[in-house]
C-alpha cells in the first residue's frame, strides 16, 4: 500500500496487517522513537541531521525500465535514449535503517534526497519513508514509492480527459452518478487498450504505442476511428444518387424546423 502522510494511521496499518499487505508511507513530523533519551522520546525527523554523509548511497532509477516500468506507463519520448546514447534516469541519495517507532513497532526507515549530500544533511529536501516491508532494500522502497505518483496522474486524467469535475448539479446522487459514468468510461478506455495489446494483427510500433498510451491517447484514437468510419459512410453515399438524397435528408434533419425550408 502506497500512501501519503494521511495513511500513516493506526486503522490503515491494522487493515493492511489483516490482509497481509505491506505499506510504505512518509513519516509524520510528530512521530517519535520508542526508546527514550534523557526522559524524552526523540522525533524521528531529527534523525536526518544526525546521519553522516558516508551512510548514504547513490542510486539511479530509470522510468522506462525495471520491474515497474509497465505501471509507470511513461511516454515513449521520455523513455527514448538521449542524444549521447544514455537512458533518462533519476538520481537519489538514500540510506535505510531499522528502528522501533512509538505506537508503530519495528519498521524500516528510508532517507532519500534528490540533491547531493553535503557534510551536513538538511531536513528540507530529504524524504523520510517508513515501511513494514523490512526485507526490501532502500532502492526497492524508493522505486515502489515512486509509483504513488500514478495516483495523482489518475485523478488528473479523470479531470482533464474525462471531465470528472465538469458538472453543474448540486444533488449528491446526481454527482455520484456522474462519478460512476466517469469511472466506467475510464475502465472502457483501459479495456480498449488491453484489447489492442492482445490483437496479433498490429505491428511492433503500434503495440509499443498502445502499451504506453494513457487515457487521452486512447480517447483520441477512439474518436479518430469514429471520424474515419463516418467519412467512409459519406464516401459510399456520394457514389450513388440515392446516397446523395440520403445525405441531403440527413443534413436537413440537423437544421431547426424554421430553417429546413431553405435547404
Amino acid at each position: 500500500m502506497l500512501g501519503d502522510t494521511a495513511f500513516d494511521a493506526k486503522c490503515v496499518r491494522a487493515a493492511c496487517q489483516e490482509r497481509g499487505y505491506f505499506w510504505i508511507v512518509p513519516v509524520n513530523t510528530n512521530r517519535v522513537f520508542s526508546a527514550k533519551k534523557h526522559g524524552k522520546r526523540p522525533r524521528v525527523s531529527l534523525r536526518i541531521e544526525q546521519l553522516p554523509a558516508s551512510r548514504f548511497q547513490t542510486i539511479r532509477l530509470s522510468i522506462g525500465s525495471g520491474p515497474y516500468a509497465a505501471q509507470r506507463r511513461a511516454s515513449c519520448h521520455r523513455t527514448a535514449l538521449r542524444r549521447d546514447g544514455t537512458k533518462s534516469t533519476r538520481t537519489y541519495h538514500v540510506h535505510s535503517e531499522r528502528s522501533e517507532v512509538h505506537n508503530v513497532g519495528m519498521v524500516m526507515l528510508v532517507f532519500s534526497s534528490s540533491k547531493p549530500i553535503g557534510k551536513k544533511i538538511q531536513r528540507e529536501g530529504t524524504k523520510l519513508l517508513m515501511t513494514n516491508a523490512k526485507h526490501l532494500s532502500a532502492r526497492q522502497v524508493c522505486e515502489l514509492y515512486s509509483l504513488r505518483w500514478q495516483i495523482e496522474l489518475f485523478f488528473k486524467e479523470l479531470k482533464s480527459t474525462l471531465g470528472m469535475n465538469q458538472y453543474s448539479f448540486k444533488d449528491f446522487e446526481a454527482v455520484e452518478s456522474w462519478m460512476g459514468i466517469v469511472l466506467i468510461t475510464f475502465c472502457y478506455l483501459e479495456w480498449t487498450r488491453r484489447r489492442k495489446l492482445a490483437d496479433r494483427r498490429i505491428d511492433d510500433r503500434q503495440r509499443k504505442c498502445w502499451k504506453h498510451a494513457r487515457s487521452y491517447t486512447v480517447r483520441e484514437a477512439l474518436l479518430l476511428g469514429i471520424r474515419y468510419r463516418e467519412h467512409q459512410w459519406h464516401l459510399r453515399r456520394l457514389k450513388t444518387n440515392h446516397g446523395l438524397r440520403t445525405l441531403r435528408k440527413r443534413y436537413t434533419e440537423l437544421l431547426s424546423q424554421e430553417y429546413r425550408c431553405l435547404a
